[in-house]
């Protein structure tokens, strides 16, 4: 995919801590930042929606307050000024970032929401999980909830759509399972993997193969064949601390992208017969809780953290700057450590 010329890299500041942060579907120079006070433990929270500008700043382009932490978010796939957030005092809101008003919000999880997902083919459908246990499918349409989905024993990080198959999702929980649902039959998962030696904070799907990423505390990522579930396809080390975010490339099969509590993103490539590991982004000071692909750049990258900033950049270019007010900058590649001081 082509899409229109971006900067290398760019960087954004703010005074809260940085949860996730997601590119537009619509748009390669937006993003979103649901950003929440202290940790999210307790406070205040914002959605912030971002552009990059060419020359390589990040201008704010709308901000919306909450009374809560802001967790997650979630485009919408049919129009570029819909978004649904997920909050700390259990809400989900549909936000119109044109209007700039909230179309609807919906409750019914019985403490913090920590991730919420739109479905790429039904996009009417929405996907929220929480501190509960539960995934909750939501129809924005119909304005309502559709169905729970309970079988998780702990909070449930993370849910999320598969990228070709309508009817099916997965979720990962602090119950050390990830699991695969089909809404069709909300009484029981399709299939439980079990392998990780802790809490699941993080899976994704491969688009191009029958592949499931999950990270976990226990430092790993691994890569499972949903055909072959016995043992996991790919075991990825590299993370000192927990791996809280994993990614699998919407543009190449081999390519992994991973955040962790160690303050660095690792972009992977599975295909490597050696190393593995192709670059180790450190320049976050603190824990890295979202990180996102360009849809439109395959290159392209965004990262946050509980530092507050967001970092956009192209990870396979060798010497990486930012407008971050930081003296010393400095990206791995592969083992080989490549720094540069600040002009």
């Amino acid at each position: 995919m082509i899409g229109p010329t971006l900067p290398q890299q760019a960087a954004f500041s703010s005074p809260l801590c940085g949860m996730n942060v997601k590119f537009s579907p619509f748009e390669a120079f937006r993003l979103a930042f649901p950003c929440a006070e202290n940790f999210g433990i307790v406070g205040k929270g914002k959605l912030l929606i971002l552009d990059v500008l060419p020359e390589g700043r990040v201008a704010c382009a709308a901000s919306f307050d909450e009374p809560n932490a802001v967790f997650d978010c979630a485009w919408s796939e049919v129009a570029p000024n819909l978004i649904m957030i997920a909050l700390g005092d259990g809400n989900v809101k549909l936000i119109d970032t044109n209007l700039k008003a909230i179309v609807h919000g919906f409750k019914d999880h019985q403490g913090e929401v920590y991730s919420v997902d739109a479905s790429h083919q039904t996009p009417n459908l929405y996907l929220s999980s929480g501190f509960d246990g539960m995934v909750k499918l939501w129809d924005v349409e119909a304005r309502g909830l559709v169905n729970t989905f309970a079988g998780h024993v702990g909070c449930v990080y993370s849910a999320l759509w598969h990228p070709n198959t309508k009817e099916v999702f997965g979720s990962c929980s602090a119950d050390s399972t990830a699991r695969i649902w089909d809404i069709r039959d909300p009484r029981r998962e399709m299939i439980s993997i079990k392998g990780h030696f802790g809490e699941i904070l993080s899976m994704d799907f491969n688009k191009y193969k029958d592949l499931v990423a999950t990270g976990s505390i226990d430092k790993s990522i691994k890569l499972w064949d949903l055909r072959n579930l016995a043992v996991p396809a790919l075991t990825l080390n590299g993370h000192k601390y927990a791996v809280r975010r994993v990614k699998c490339s919407p543009h190449e099969e081999n390519i992994i992208l991973s955040g962790s509590y160690d303050m660095s993103v690792i972009v992977w490539d599975t295909a490597a017969e050696v190393q593995k590991l192709a670059v180790r982004h450190s320049q976050h000071t603190e824990f890295v809780l979202g990180i996102d692909f360009n849809l439109f750049n395959k290159r392209q990258i965004a990262s946050t953290s509980w530092d507050g900033r967001v970092y956009v950049w192209n990870w396979d270019c060798l010497l990486y700057t930012s407008d971050a007010a930081d003296d010393l900058l400095c990206v791995d590649l592969g083992g080989r450590r490549i720094i540069k001081k600040k002009k």
